[in-house]
């Protein structure tokens, strides 16, 4: 709704669900545009579950134009809809097209006056509001709590329960943070800081893939740019150990705050960075090998 307003401004008019029924309407403008805001849940989906939620929601809103025309007239006034279409977060089959294409002749053959002779159905994504995000990001206005602090799981001062965690991924890591620190309690409790920080982390990226898919997609570009260098330096291998852990993070940090208009946290930030080294310890990505030798054979 907010790249929307930016776009059309007073020409604009959401239409409230909570008293009355929306009559498959989530806003329209003065010259016709209906639109109608979905978010699959359960994301990330395979794009044919996607298409068929996506098909689903296309059909039974537009029924709601048929079935309540009386209302829908209420809604519009002396508007007559030219389009109507579907603003969602990720667009990715052609089926979805071609259903488009079918409801357009259907919705047109209902006759109802206000519909348009030249009406049409389509699909939209945040990439098509390119412009309007930018200046919505700009200006601080993003939606919900992405952009609040993060907080993280409790522990207790031993590191537990996440100290304790086992299981192929947490010996990978577990391997590699030996090198950097060789008391096995130290390192139980360093680890732990690093897997709070990714079930955090993670989580708070999901949330930005949700609602914000612009800047989530902005900052995991960042975060492969981030992994380029990181493996470029560890092949030099000039740096001692618990100082490139020190300068990933930074370097993480730092390409996150280029990316992002809006300021984030550091809180958020951070915990997105560590979150992004500790999936790396676990992947093979981030070796810590002899000082002397190469990035070593993982």
């Amino acid at each position: 709704m907010l790249l929307l307003r930016q776009r059309y401004n007073t020409a604009l008019t959401p239409v409230p669900d909570k008293s009355g029924g929306d009559g498959g309407l989530e806003a329209f403008t003065s010259s016709g545009e209906a639109w109608q805001c979905y978010a699959p849940e359960n994301e990330p989906l395979k794009p044919k579950a996607r298409y068929q939620l996506q098909r689903g929601k296309i059909t039974a809103d537009l029924k709601k134009l048929r079935d309540h025309p009386t209302r829908v007239k209420e809604l519009l006034g002396e508007v007559v809809l030219t389009d109507w279409i579907l603003l969602t977060p990720k667009h990715e089959s052609s089926d979805l097209v071609a259903h488009c294409s079918t409801k357009t002749s259907e919705v047109r053959e209902w006759g109802l006056d206000f519909i348009a002779p030249a009406f049409r159905v389509s699909v939209q994504t945040h990439k098509d509001f390119a412009y309007e995000a930018a200046m919505v990001q700009a200006a601080g206005l993003m939606p919900g709590d992405v952009f609040k602090g993060v907080g993280l799981p409790e522990t207790g001062a031993d590191g537990l329960p996440f100290a304790s965690a086992t299981g192929p991924l947490i010996e990978v890591m577990d391997a590699k943070l030996a090198k950097v620190m060789e008391n096995d309690t130290s390192r139980a409790v360093f680890r732990s800081e690093y897997l709070r920080a990714q079930i955090s982390g993670e989580d708070h990226l999901g949330r930005l893939d949700d609602q914000v898919p612009d800047v989530a997609a902005a900052i995991r570009s960042e975060l492969e740019s981030a992994k380029r260098k990181m493996l470029l330096r560890q092949a030099l291998n000039t740096e001692d150990h618990g100082e490139r852990l020190v300068s990933v993070e930074e370097d993480i940090i730092g390409r996150i705050n280029k990316a992002v208009a809006t300021p984030m946290p550091l809180s958020a930030t951070e915990v997105i960075a560590q979150a992004t080294i500790a999936r790396w310890l676990q992947e093979c990505t981030m070796s810590f090998d002899a000082q002397e030798g190469g990035a070593g054979d993982e």
